[in-house]
């Protein structure tokens, strides 16, 4: 693909440069391997001219500009049009930003005037047309799957702040029952301390408790024990005292104390029993001679006694 032959200032640039309008100029567009051409005039004042080919084997000339996303077309004519003044002219009014300013200086261009043949072609123009319709179509699909993204997106920013929001909220909450769990777990810590201090306490205190009623069962039963025998020794001497009591009789003087007569029975003390109505058999029982012996109180002392009759 050759590149599209420069016109700066005028001029057409290459190895041997051609100014426009002059003969060489004329030379080198109607030379059939002439297509098309860049005409500049700085770098925005600019068009692209373009040549068709007609059947009578002459061509006609077209300028392209596309201004503000629209391309421009407009007739030039044939290579005789093709003037300095002519290009001068339309590279100014082609590159205008001013859009009703180009659609009047079309509008009196679109119908060639008498000896001018600077007209925009029917196909030419047809083809244009549609291309800028088709252009319009896609654009107008662009402009709609724009604007659906568009809306996605702001649906996706405004989903997004709400998560951020509820994050937010999580956050403070997740915070909140972490300080709560802290404090919880600092009054369980202490709680748990004085718990374990009153189980001590209370445990010590049931201990105490224990000892003191094993004591106490202790004495219990001895003294149940004690109940036992003084009342089987009740019984006993209910039994001796309902009995009919024998009758006694003192012989001899030989008198005992209190000491001499537990040494003569054997027993650490004689005491309870001395003033007891069965003393005598009982002693008697004791005696190593099988001797009966009385208590006397007025003497204190006892004294040998045999039941009468006997």
């Amino acid at each position: 693909m050759t590149d599209t032959p420069i016109i700066q200032g005028n001029i057409l640039l290459g190895d041997t440069p051609i100014e426009v309008g002059s003969p060489e100029w004329f030379a080198w567009l109607d030379d059939p391997a002439t297509k098309s051409f860049s005409y500049e005039k700085d770098a925005f004042t600019r068009f692209l001219a373009r040549k068709r080919e007609t059947k009578s084997g002459s061509g006609t000339w077209s300028a392209h500009k596309k201004v503000k996303g629209e391309v421009r077309v407009l007739g030039l004519g044939s290579t005789s049009d093709l003037t300095k003044e002519a290009l001068e002219s339309i590279v100014e009014e082609i590159s205008t930003p001013d859009v009703d300013h180009w659609e009047r200086f079309k509008a009196t261009r679109s119908k060639p005037s008498l000896g001018q043949g600077l007209y925009k072609p029917a196909k030419e123009e047809k083809r244009i047309t549609q291309r800028q319709d088709a252009n319009s179509d896609e654009l107008e699909k662009l402009r709609a799957e724009l604007k659906s993204k568009d809306e996605a997106i702001a649906q996706l920013q405004s989903q997004l702040k709400a998560v951020k929001v509820e994050r937010n909220k999580l956050s403070q909450e997740a915070t909140g029952l972490f300080k709560a769990n802290q404090e919880l777990g600092k009054d369980a810590r202490e709680s748990k301390a004085l718990v374990d201090a009153y189980r001590e306490q209370w445990q010590a205190e049931v201990n105490e408790l224990v000892e003191k009623l094993e004591v106490k069962d202790k004495v219990i039963t001895s003294l149940q024990t004690e109940k036992t025998q003084l009342q089987a020794q009740l019984a006993e001497y209910r039994t001796e005292a309902s009995a009919p009591k024998p009758q006694w009789q003192r012989v001899g003087t030989l008198t005992l104390a209190q000491k001499e007569m537990a040494e003569r029975l054997g027993k650490a003390t004689t005491t309870l029993w001395r003033n007891h109505p069965r003393f005598p058999e009982y002693s008697q029982g004791k005696d190593p001679e099988v001797k009966a012996w009385q208590w006397d109180e007025s003497a204190k002392a006892y004294y040998e006694v045999i039941q009468e009759g006997v």
